[in-house]
């Protein structure tokens, strides 16, 4: 006490101090976020926001970057010594999506044909009967040793109670046991894709009308079937977004596109090469290049580079990841989402799932999730697709940040 008394009695003094109260303020904050990420990842993103409105972004970046590494150091350890264990991410808060392996029946398709008209009694009509064998993806190679790894089983139906929609899981980290990465995959012959600028992200100068929120016409039972997070934060990037015709910002060629045609149909690709403007664009959303690039890892994978990865935290630090990708014929759609993902850990899953072209989204567990809707006393909820993603409704009710939702075509 005398000490600081001493400091404080001088004017070179009040300075070290100052700069001694200081350092001790940012070691308190560095401590309340690293427990803050550990106890609860969503408060621990607030944190982060608050900490880099004054800190900036290089310093808030390392001290998430530091943190999470201090977390899979631990989850590495604790699964190294046998005491944590791989485990069913669909087992406990994600239950009430159908788990059923049961096999869906044929769809019957039954149209009428003008039948030969040189008969006396004029033209009959004649009945053609065909059968459509119900979609389901080819089960994946399992990468890990999880139970029923890589078994798709059914996941979104629409109105007509046809299977619109598959999910499995993969263990792609022989170095974590305890990554898994869920995926999803949606027929796109019966599924349709919308995309909605979040009320306050990705910011713009232009002046639209953007509520963050789904239509009142696709807010009903058997038609919203799902919605998943869109991509970074503008200040992250500042990668292109259109919604119904209107630009928020313009797109940045060479980077991982993904475009809604009017059409309905869906394509991904690196805009100005595989993506080219055209006047049937609905909607498209960008962030970061192409992970997967006609059906190969791309080279920019091996960098690691925040830039590239996010601002916050680089390839190569393990966090909650998500993805979305295309196969190569167009007609399945990925959503990929999970925890401890390095980016290369994410490329590999979705090179094992099919995907053709595909990039990554978001990252860390407050903004990464894919949300099955399900009704519940007449209203709509929102029940992620895992264990481990906080179950709100923030995507049905209006959301800051843009999202992706689907609807029964």
């Amino acid at each position: 006490m005398r000490l600081l008394k001493g400091l404080r009695s001088t004017r070179k003094g009040r300075w070290v101090f100052r700069g001694l109260a200081a350092v001790l303020v940012i070691v308190i904050i560095f401590v309340a976020l690293l427990a803050a990420i550990s106890i609860s990842p969503g408060f621990g993103a607030w944190g982060a926001e608050a900490l880099r409105a004054v800190f900036g972004d290089r310093f808030t970046a390392a001290v998430e970057g530091f943190s999470l590494s201090v977390q899979d150091l631990f989850h590495r350890l604790v699964y190294a010594l046998g005491i944590g264990h791989s485990k069913d991410p669909f087992a406990n808060g994600s239950a009430s999506a159908e788990t059923s392996t049961t096999t869906e029946a044929p769809t019957t398709t039954t149209t009428e044909t003008a039948g030969p008209t040189t008969t006396v009694k004029g033209s009959e009509a004649t009945t053609t009967t065909t059968t459509e064998a119900p979609w389901r993806p080819a089960d994946l190679q399992p990468m890990g040793t999880l139970d029923n790894e890589g078994q798709w089983s059914p996941y979104l139906t629409d109105s007509s109670g046809r299977t619109v929609g598959y999910r499995t899981a993969l263990q792609p980290d022989k170095k974590r046991g305890f990554a898994v990465a869920a995926i999803v995959a949606m027929d796109m012959r019966y599924v349709r894709l919308h995309f909605v600028l979040g009320y306050n992200e990705p910011k713009s100068d232009v002046k639209i009308d953007r509520p963050g929120t789904i239509p009142e016409a696709d807010l009903k039972p058997g038609r919203l079937l799902g919605a998943f997070n869109g991509g970074f934060q503008a200040e992250h990037g500042a990668f292109g977004a259109m919604q119904d015709g209107i630009v928020a910002l313009p797109p940045r060629p060479g980077f991982g596109t993904v475009v809604i045609y009017s059409d309905g149909r869906v394509a991904i690709g690196a805009w100005g090469t595989d993506i080219m403007p055209s006047s049937g664009m609905e909607s498209w959303r960008q962030n970061g290049p192409l992970v997967i690039s006609q059906g190969h890892l791309d080279p920019k994978v091996e960098s690691g580079d925040p830039q590239v990865w996010g601002f916050v935290y680089g390839g190569g630090v393990a966090a909650w990841r998500s993805a979305i990708g295309i196969s190569k014929d167009g007609r399945t759609l990925y959503s990929v989402v999970g925890p401890s993902l390095t980016i290369q850990s994410l490329a590999d899953t979705m090179m094992q799932a099919g995907v053709w072209q595909g990039f990554q989204l978001d990252i860390n567990h407050a903004w990464t999730r894919f949300d099955k809707v399900v009704v519940k006393k007449g209203k709509l909820v929102a029940q992620p697709v895992m264990d481990g993603i906080n179950q709100d409704n923030r995507l049905i009710q209006g959301y800051k940040r843009d999202f992706f939702y689907l609807t029964g075509s």
